[in-house]
């Protein structure tokens, strides 16, 4: 499925793959949520119908868990256990389902604390099994700490791309480094702004704008 964004597509290999799952790393704040809604309203306005989901970490505690709420084919829900996302999930059967972030997710047969080592492989790893089984692309973000530890844990069991800033621009890097449906060799830029993101399709364009006019070279 093509989201329409150009330069996402192009690192996804194509395109959203059925029964994939893609991890989007990087540091609080560049850029992958915003990224991944603006995809997730372009799929529902090209794959509609109500078939897409996108299952938002939250921190409702257990007793005032809002029900999933349904706005036009969009549907979210403010969850934290994996059992009751992955129930979302089988039940709306969404074309499209985004889980924001990976580190917020319990998996209630283990002890150990959201964002631990251990809950993110497993919550990985049973999205991974959701996914397969009933062919629903499933993203999954993951934020990387101030120690820099990005969540590979889950690196290994589908596609992975990593977003980067660059200093003291709006511009955002998407690069993948694991595919099993295309190219690694593929780079997205990106231009934060008021609307969100936005393609860069001359990203060379704004590195020689950057060099004096009288330069050698230029």
């Amino acid at each position: 499925m093509l989201t329409g964004i150009g330069e996402f597509d192009r690192v996804l290999g194509g395109g959203v793959v059925a029964g994939s799952l893609v991890l989007i790393g990087g540091a609080p704040g560049i850029g992958k949520s915003t990224l991944l809604l603006e995809a997730a309203v372009r799929l529902s306005a090209a794959y509609g119908s109500g078939r897409l989901g996108r299952g938002i970490g939250g921190a409702n505690p257990p007793a005032r868990r809002p029900p999933a709420t349904r706005v036009d084919n969009l549907m979210l829900a403010s969850e934290t256990d994996l059992a009751v996302i992955e129930s979302h999930i089988r039940d709306a059967r969404p074309a499209f389902a985004i889980v924001d972030s990976i580190q917020t997710v319990a998996h209630p047969g283990l002890d150990s604390a959201p964002g631990t080592l251990t809950q993110v492989r497993e919550g990985a790893t049973a999205l991974q099994r959701l996914a397969k089984e009933g062919g629903t692309p499933i993203f999954i973000v993951g934020h990387v700490n101030k120690e820099g530890w990005p969540p590979r844990a889950g690196t290994h069991r589908g596609r992975r791309a990593a977003t980067r800033r660059r200093r003291n621009y709006n511009f955002r890097i998407l690069r993948a480094l694991k595919n099993r449906f295309g190219s690694t060799n593929e780079m997205g830029v990106f231009e934060m702004g008021e609307s969100g993101m936005t393609g860069v399709e001359n990203p060379s364009q704004l590195f020689l704008s950057e060099r004096q006019s009288s330069a050698p070279g230029s």
